[in-house]
């Protein structure tokens, strides 16, 4: 019971941490700060390339100087993104933020119906989207009167906007602006839409980085759609600590492992069935010599986090015990410096004991009604 004191401290140091305001409270400010701090670190990486913070920078500047002169975007106008997993989201999503503008995420799997809806309830302006997805657009603008007004616009390249400034438009944004309209799936009803600031992503990308004890020397991978909250709270988390973002196409249960070790990754985040189908997959025959060291995992509540941890363990190992052999007396198996493997719960949590259920308490000038 000798390491009881110094777990205490420090988890009595995190929680100190979450309690802080973020230092910067928009996402355009966080990518400028890591622009300026870092310009030749990577940020993004999909599977054809990457890109530093400075490329970005450069890119969604550009493209939000078109969104305003070309397509006539205002502070406040929303804008629809429909993508797959590709680099033009998050350089759009940055982009209409940089305009002043408000993000519509749009599943890129919807149909007619439903994308009519979330275009028609969010009075989008603007939809960017890639030639895959532009007929379906073309056709629900087409055969909707409130809907001739939209704009399709094509997700490009850098090389597509060399013509327009590189120097940021000058639009007031601060952490009560409105950033995202972020469609509900429609579960029990019609989606609905959750009006997301910009304090609200900075806050989030802040307190999950204080949680899990991430820096710029760690390696974030993600596997699910952009259109959902997962992949974009990644994204604030990474402009947080300055870190890469690995965005896959999709999840695959049998190939999500070696992903991970293929990237590097020491951080991702998984839930819903994704746990229960990563524990099903066979060990991996390297053993645990050639596995890289994962420090981060967040789950939803903490049983499903210990699922996650039995997963990997499973999967890249096989057996982790000769780490556990090495942990000190006390001490959770896994957690001893260097190559440890960690698992959180909600950011914040209060640890409720076996069979808790405490979600974590509010962040600071929060309450719960």
């Amino acid at each position: 019971m000798t390491n009881v004191a110094p777990i205490q401290s420090e988890r009595s140091s995190v929680l100190a941490r979450l309690a802080e305001d973020p230092p910067i409270g928009t996402l355009t400010g966080l990518l400028a700060e890591q622009a300026r701090r870092r310009p030749g670190h990577e940020f993004l990486r999909f599977a054809d390339r990457s890109w530093t913070f400075a490329e970005i920078d450069e890119w969604t500047t550009r493209l939000a100087r078109r969104l305003i002169a070309e397509d006539g975007v205002w502070p406040g106008d929303r804008v629809a993104i429909m993508l797959p997993n590709v680099v033009q989201w998050p350089v759009a999503w940055l982009a209409v933020l940089k305009a002043g503008a408000v993000t519509v995420p749009v599943n890129s799997s919807y149909q007619r119906a439903d994308l009519e809806f979330v275009l028609r309830d969010s009075g989008a302006r603007v939809l960017v989207t890639d030639a895959e997805h532009a007929p379906l657009a073309e056709q629900v603008r087409a055969e909707n009167s409130e809907l001739a007004g939209i704009r399709i616009i094509h997700a490009g390249t850098p090389g597509d906007l060399t013509a327009y400034p590189a120097d940021p438009p000058a639009v007031d944004i601060a952490g009560e602006t409105l950033a995202n309209l972020q469609y509900t799936s429609g579960t029990t009803g019609f989606p609905k839409a959750c009006m997301l600031t910009h304090d609200y992503w900075t806050r989030l990308g802040w307190v999950c980085a204080n949680a899990a004890g991430l820096g710029a020397d760690d390696v974030a991978l993600t596997s699910q759609p952009f259109s959902y909250m997962d992949p974009q709270w990644n994204t604030a988390l990474c402009l947080t600590i300055g870190a890469p973002l690995v965005v896959l196409p999709r999840f695959s249960a049998s190939g999500f492992m070696a992903d991970v070790r293929k990237h590097r990754a020491t951080f991702c985040y998984v839930l819903g069935s994704m746990p229960t189908l990563l524990f099903k997959q066979p060990p991996h025959p390297a053993g645990p010599r050639q596995r890289p060291a994962h420090r981060a995992v967040l789950g939803h509540p903490r049983r499903a986090a210990r699922r996650v941890r039995t997963a990997m363990e499973r999967t890249v190992a096989g057996d982790l015990r000769d780490d556990r052999d090495r942990s000190r007396p006390g001490e959770p198996a896994g957690s001893h410096r260097g190559r440890r493997q960690r698992t959180a719960g909600p950011a914040g949590a209060d640890q409720a004991g076996p069979g808790g259920r405490c979600p974590g308490s509010p962040g600071r000038r929060r309450r719960i009604r």
